[in-house]
């Protein structure tokens, strides 16, 4: 019996090697989302201190105590109106008003740890530990409405999308895949896709605000991981 579920898992790995090699075409709301093939790439680094930032990261296995981590340093490098009590967080916003950050312990949510700010967007990114996993959300620093995501978000320039990434095709703790957002002209996200391929995006970026290139990864035989990268382009219909 275990040789057969060891010999499905390595097909099951062929399979997703052969499948991410397809591009996708995708039709949501009034946008064409369009994926193919593409050369390689560098990503800047998503926060302002990367190397501060990987030196922590290289510190710690458990990822609570490194999110714990990342926000201590986070708010002491920058002036950020967020305070830490507990498992709480409370945010002073853009009117004044302070607000508290509760965790939904009945929704499986453990903690909130602040990690970026998106100033010129007024979004605050924090994430949320759960039992086993994590998601994130954004904070609208005007309203203090949530908006729940699947990873780390990329804001376009001209203010028009904002797109969440997570990568998660072994544990399968947390959503696997893309989740984007339309930005409203009166600033709220509105959710226009969500998708999870078989294999996992492992980087993104902005090449124009309509343009994004991904790298991407699978496993292949032996869990031998195996990159490429992907063009993905919005448009509307």
């Amino acid at each position: 019996m275990k040789r057969i579920i060891i010999l499905g898992y390595l097909i099951l790995l062929n399979i997703t090697g052969y499948c991410q090699k397809e591009n996708f075409i995708e039709h949501v709301d009034k946008y064409t989302i369009i994926a193919t093939e593409t050369d390689s790439v560098t990503f800047p680094p998503y926060f302002k201190h990367p190397n501060e930032i990987d030196s922590i990261s290289k510190i710690y296995s458990n990822c609570q105590m490194e999110a714990r981590a990342i926000e201590e340093f986070q708010l002491k490098s920058y002036s950020v109106n967020v305070n830490v009590d507990s498992k709480d967080r409370i945010v002073r916003l853009q009117n004044g008003k302070e607000i508290r950050l509760s965790p939904n312990y009945q929704n499986g949510e453990v903690e909130y740890a602040f990690e970026k700010e998106f100033k010129d967007f007024g979004f605050l990114l924090f994430r949320v530990q759960w039992y086993e996993g994590n998601d994130y959300f954004l904070l609208d620093t005007k309203t203090g409405e949530k908006k729940y995501t699947i990873g780390r978000t990329y804001f376009s320039n001209d203010k028009n999308f904002v797109i969440s990434i997570n990568n998660d095709i072994l544990a399968e703790y947390s959503y696997n895949g893309f989740q984007l957002f339309k930005i409203e002209s009166n600033g709220k996200l509105n959710q226009i896709w969500k998708f999870s391929p078989n294999w996992a995006p492992e980087n993104i970026k902005w090449v124009d605000n309509e343009t994004l290139i991904v790298k991407g990864y699978y496993y292949a035989e032996r869990l031998e991981k195996k990159t490429f990268y992907k063009m993905i382009k919005i448009s509307e219909r």
